[in-house]
This record gives C-alpha cells, sequence and structure tokens, in this order.
C-alpha cells in the first residue's frame, strides 16, 4: 500500500492527519534552477544551495546561490556568509556542489571530493582529447571555451576560520568524466566517505567505474573502487548504519537492474565493499538519512508517471524496505528538461535530500517542474 499525504487546513487548524506542506526555495523566469542541497545551519536555521543558469545544461556552469530561511522554509534571503560552507571556495561551481563540506570537530574548515567538469580555452580541445578525456562544445557557442570532463580529486582546508585555505589534489589516470556526487557520509570515526563515479563511453568502457574517495585523520586519503557498481550505476548516497558499517545505494544509471536501486555495503569504514544488489526500490538517484527515532528514511526521484518525489523506510538499518507503504511526496510533475510543457519532455526532476528539523519534522528539498514549465528548486515539509 503506497502513502500519499496531504494537508488539510481550516484556518489554522489541521484536520486529520497532518503530514504535509509544499513551498519553493528558488524559482526564476528564463533560468534552469536545479539541485537544492539542505543542511541545519549551528544557530538553527535553515540553509539551501542551487544551482541556477540561463539555459538547461548539467555541467554547473552558472551560479550557485546559498538561500538561508529563519522561518523553516516560509521565506528565504540569498547569503553570502563565509562561515556558511556552501559560500567556501571552490575551483568550479560543480565542484563546490558535489563536495564533502563541514566544519570539523577541531574548528577547521575540511572539503572533499572530486574537481569535476573544468572550463577550458577551446584552443586546448586537441590537449584534451589527448589526455583521453571527455570534451564537449560549451553551451554559449560565443565562450571560446569548451567543457573537459573530471579528472582530479582533492581535500581543501582552512585552519583561520576560511580566511585562508591549503589544497592538495591528485590527478586520476584514465579518467573520463568524473564527477561527485553530494551525498558524503562522516563517520563516526571523523572518516569521510566522498562518492565519485566515472562515466565511460562505449562498450569497450564497460559502464564506467564507481569510486569511494575516502579521508582519514584529515589527510590520509584513499580512492578506492567499487566492485561492480560501474556496470550500470554511477550516483549514489552514503550512510553509517553502526559503527563502521556503511551502506551505499546506488543508481541504476544504464537500465541493467532495470530501474531499481543497488546496495553495497562496507563493514571495515569504507575501505572494502560488496558486490551490488538490486534493492526493491524503484527510482533515482536516492539520498540517506537517519532519522531520531533510529530508521533510515531513502528520498529519490520517480521518473516514470505519474512523476514526482517518493519515500521508503527502513526500521532494520538499511537491510530491508518498507515497499507496502511507498510514501508519495509529489506526483504532480511535468518534467520538460526546462522546455515549455508538450516540447520533447523528459523525466528531468528530482535529486532530493532531507533533513530532520527540531520538532522531528522531515524537510525534503529536490527540482521540479509544474505547469508553466520553469525549472525550480522546491521543498516538503512532512513527518515519518
Amino acid at each position: 500500500m503506497q502513502r500519499s499525504y496531504i494537508l488539510v487546513l481550516l484556518g489554522d487548524t489541521c484536520l486529520g492527519e497532518i503530514v504535509m506542506k509544499h513551498g519553493r526555495v528558488y524559482k526564476k523566469e528564463g533560468f534552469y534552477t536545479g539541485w537544492p542541497l539542505p543542511s541545519i545551519l549551528p544557530d538553527g536555521r535553515l540553509s539551501v544551495v542551487v544551482q541556477s543558469a540561463p539555459r538547461p545544461e548539467h555541467y554547473a556552469l552558472g551560479q550557485r546561490i546559498t538561500l538561508v530561511s529563519d522561518d523553516e522554509g516560509e521565506s528565504w534571503q540569498e547569503s553570502d556568509d563565509p562561515t556558511i560552507p556552501s559560500n567556501w571556495p571552490a575551483t568550479s561551481t560543480r565542484e563546490g556542489h558535489d563536495r564533502f563540506e563541514r566544519i570539523l570537530p577541531s574548528g577547521r574548515y575540511f572539503t572533499a571530493g572530486g574537481v569535476s567538469y573544468e572550463q577550458w580555452s577551446s584552443d586546448r580541445r586537441q590537449e584534451a582529447e589527448s589526455l583521453g578525456l571527455n570534451v564537449v562544445n560549451h553551451p554559449d557557442p560565443n565562450s571560446g571555451m569548451i567543457v573537459v570532463g573530471g579528472h582530479k580529486v582533492y581535500i581543501q582546508w582552512s585552519d583561520d576560520s576560511g580566511q585562508t585555505w591549503s589544497r592538495q589534489q591528485w590527478r586520476i589516470p584514465r579518467s573520463y568524466r568524473l564527477n561527485g556526487f553530494p551525498r558524503p557520509a562522516y563517520l563516526e570515526d571523523g572518516t569521510i566517505l566522498a562518492p565519485l563515479y566515472d562515466i565511460a563511453e562505449g562498450p569497450a568502457k564497460d559502464g564506467g567505474t564507481t569510486y569511494v574517495f575516502r579521508v582519514e585523520n584529515e589527510k590520509d586519503c584513499e580512492l578506492i573502487e567499487m566492485p561492480g557498481a560501474g556496470r550500470g550505476g554511477n550516483e549514489f548516497a552514503l550512510i553509517e548504519t553502526q559503527p563502521g558499517t556503511v551502506l551505499a545505494m546506488i543508481r541504476d544509471a544504464e537500465g541493467k537492474a532495470e530501474g531499481y536501486l543497488l546496495e553495497s555495503w562496507s563493514h571495515d569504514s569504507g575501505r572494502s565493499w560488496s558486490h551490488p544488489l538490486q534493492t526493491p526500490v524503484w527510482g533515482y538517484p536516492p539520498h540517506m538519512l537517519k532519522l531520531r527515532d533510529g530508521r533510515i528514511l531513502c528520498v529519490y526521484s520517480y521518473r516514470r508517471d505519474p512523476m514526482g518525489i517518493r519515500a521508503v523506510l527502513s526500521s532494520d538499518g538499511g537491510r530491508s524496505w518498507d515497499m507496502d507503504n511507498e510514501i508519495i511526496l509529489r506526483d504532480d510533475a511535468v518534467a520538460t528538461r526546462g522546455k515549455r510543457v508538450g516540447q520533447n519532455s523528459s523525466s528531468d526532476l528530482g535529486y532530493p535530500l532531507s533533513v530532520q528539523l527540531s520538532d522531528g519534522t522531515i524537510f525534503t528539498t529536490y527540482y521540479f517542474v509544474e505547469a508553466d514549465g520553469i525549472v525550480h528548486c522546491a521543498w516538503t515539509k512532512w513527518q515519518a
């Protein structure tokens, strides 16, 4: 049985089971805005960072906008506060969006992940191709630039509250189009695990490679290949279910698992991983959150009719999911890849993430398209 929740209001009174309310984070005519990342700031305010560009594109060549709310999402203000991790420096919009970022217990500002897409001068095309990198034309034909696939990982830190930064980075040999994914895990022992995937094209490259970038003691770095996950998987989320045990839920990118999420487990704090198995959860990509009552929430895009956002819960640390009570957050999407309704319709929506508010309410953000065809970032507040 699927649970679809409706908020019924009479004046200031809620009738029946109060579970859902919807709102918008950022919407702008003529702009393609997506991939919201929510967080709760130390002072209790909500923060969401979005990517926004004057054209539909997934390279993140546009602007990264940090928004802050002091009324639990009812209103938002742009902020350039340098103490907010989403405002820390990055070499590109995409790097800054896909990384691990956190103020560590020591007070150190720390980021880690993949550099992702880079913009190079178009006269360097031959150089990029000789390195075996993915090269595409820039969305702006007048830019004089090309877009080059990611091929580096890095760590970056500041010990003076962001006044100065140090950085170390490494090139990944034979990388083609490496991307990070902003669903990392910060383990109880302080280990950082950041998801990465390298999308390869053509049958000889066998679907690409999925990695975990593991950082221990804030300095010791390893790039660990996940066995088998590259054969159809790419974007994935990580969560520590108990000390040292980490679950990865992986998007089925090539349909080899017919759209069902894949799971892989590590029992040694991310050093080694099991071969992925197919789960009963259909949708992509996922995000997981451990709720205060111990259950694990998984939210995901649902990119078939009726398109929208769904969620499922686990009461046994991610070993099984309550598919009989799959939760429908939204099923009213009109996904058009940034074009008006009826023009080249596609399932371009979602990428949900959740945080839990102080009263236990879940705040889930995602990008969405309604009847006006404007790609924007929205939220749903609900009770699990």
